[in-house]
């Protein structure tokens, strides 16, 4: 591709403007016009690129009506035109709903309506996933295979959009994965992205050099909200069509990562396969996510094989990453505390709203520039979540003396036992240290005289003895928090909703 000229739109008197994501990509693409912007199926863009191609692409969907305010929706898997359209709405204060292919059609036709969208756009793969909804459906592919390209990217429009977009504007839309009843769309401004890439650049220490491999499904905030952060960073973003341990393994022999998001189900995989390759790899800032849920000796094991960090994360669709912490290559430390950023507030408090003391749980409260805007179209849920500034995580957490958060168990799944307060996490940490473990998940079950008892559902991939399980927990829990059951399944056979986090209530049917 030719690198073309960069317009600028003039600036109105009257109050200074604010700093958009449309202004991010004009000022990429004047500063650093040949540095590589996108990487996605063999095709290659710079940033100056990438601004010409999206600002044609917002023009073609300015002419198909789109205005705004308006949301535009994409069915599909990874893609470039995933990434394309997403900077293309922003350029005309627009949002992008981001569907999610492992629904149902019933789920992703009530996922349209709630976001009422100008345009659907849909892989040709998913086509028949929209059949619930009467909205028309555009199909979006790879060149020569739909006229995508030749219907929204209009050649001829080498100005940028000439739209006034705000700060608030909204941007990307996520559906939450509730455990009960029907998701929300969570909706994220463009003053939410610019922060969350401050968080990236500030906590996580990422810069232009260091690109993101973007595998995980892009109804998920690690690869959408990257999107926006890498263009603020200055950095690549690799688009990978899902977990292809194959493709991954060249990319981590080829390119210099930041982040490097690697979830509990796939260590495993990965590990296998670098052990096959001895090639060296190249430099990554930090391996991994949520700590709390992997086995320490496959921390141990990445970390080494990939001579990084293991990246203990917090955070959520609704605030973005909260907090920052990392395990040194090799180790395992006997905490698993993670920092609060400095770019947002935090309370831990309990049920009546008071400030839990320290080393006391706490419901996590957090407010900053971070959050999501509202549940689009739920101003119920929007109240309930947002109190005063301040987003109810549902997540229970302690603080210790060292400034150190430490994760304990959700608000809303807790174990009465005795009259005792169990959390799930507490337990799972523990069964999770034992050799070969590879998930747990610990549920409650109705007990005539203590009233509810913990029940464990353990993954394995070697034989474990129930015994030696029983043991670990008798040697680091009350005695109350011991499981009096522990049911060995396979892990395919834990129950899961359309994002892959597993459904307790349906392991308490089981139990």
């Amino acid at each position: 591709m030719s690198v073309e000229s960069v317009n600028a739109p003039s600036i109105s008197q009257g109050a200074p403007p604010q700093l958009t994501l449309a202004d991010v990509m004009r000022n990429q693409a004047k500063t650093n016009p040949r540095r590589l912007a996108l990487i996605a199926e063999g095709q290659e863009y710079s940033y100056a690129e990438l601004h010409a191609i999206t600002s044609r692409l917002a023009n073609g969907l300015a002419e198909a009506g789109v205005r705004r305010g308006d949301t535009v929706a994409i069915l599909g898997s990874n893609s470039v035109e995933h990434v394309l359209l997403q900077h293309a709405v922003a350029k005309l204060g627009a949002a992008l709903a981001i569907l999610n292919w492992r629904q149902s059609e019933d789920e992703v036709g009530y996922a349209v309506e709630l976001c009422r969208p100008r345009l659907v756009f849909a892989q040709p793969t998913y086509r028949d996933l929209i059949t619930m909804t009467e909205r028309s459906v555009e199909l979006v592919s790879p060149r020569g295979e739909s006229d995508f390209y030749e219907r929204f990217v209009d050649p001829f429009a080498t100005q940028e959009p000439t739209v006034e977009v705000d700060a608030e504007d909204l941007v990307t839309i996520i559906y939450t994965s509730g455990t009960t009843g029907r998701p929300k769309a969570a909706a994220i401004s463009q003053r939410a992205m610019i922060a969350r890439a401050a968080f990236a650049a500030t906590d996580m220490r990422l810069g232009a050099d260091d690109a993101h491999l973007a595998w995980a499904p892009m109804f998920h905030l690690v690869s959408a909200d990257y999107i926006f952060i890498c263009a603020v960073l200055g950095s690549r973003y690799i688009v990978v069509d899902g977990f292809d341990v194959e493709v991954i393994n060249e990319y981590l022999h080829q390119v210099q990562l930041g982040w490097f998001v690697m979830m509990p189900g796939a260590i495993g995989a990965l590990i296998e396969r670098l052990r096959q390759d001895d090639r060296p790899v190249m430099p990554i800032r930090m391996v991994g996510a949520m700590a709390d849920l992997v086995p320490p000796a496959q921390v141990r094991e990445l970390t080494e094989l990939l001579g990084t960090s293991y990246y203990n994360s917090y955070g959520m669709t609704e605030a973005g990453p909260l907090t920052y912490g990392a395990i040194a290559s090799g180790t395992y430390p006997d905490h698993l505390g993670k920092r609060f950023t400095a770019l947002a507030n935090y309370r831990l408090a309990r049920a009546d709203g008071t400030d839990a003391d320290l080393g006391e749980p706490g419901e996590m409260l957090v407010s900053g520039p971070t959050l999501f805007s509202c549940y689009l179209h739920d101003e119920q849920a929007t109240r309930s979540a947002l109190v005063d500034g301040w987003y109810g995580t549902g997540d229970l957490l302690r603080a210790d003396e060292g400034g150190f958060l430490h994760f304990v168990g959700r608000t809303k799944y807790l174990i009465k036992s005795g009259g005792e307060n169990v959390y799930p996490a507490e337990i799972e940490r523990v069964l999770m240290a034992c050799p070969g473990v590879v998930e747990v998940v610990v549920v409650r079950k109705a007990d005539p005289h203590w009233g509810e008892t913990p029940v464990a559902f353990v993954a394995t991939d070697r034989p474990v003895e129930t015994s030696d399980l029983g043991a670990a927990c008798r040697r680091e829990l009350a005695g109350y928090k011991v499981p009096k059951v522990f049911h060995q399944i396979e892990v395919d056979q834990f129950p899961r909703n359309v994002t892959g986090k597993v459904i307790r209530e349906r392991l308490e049917a089981w139990a």
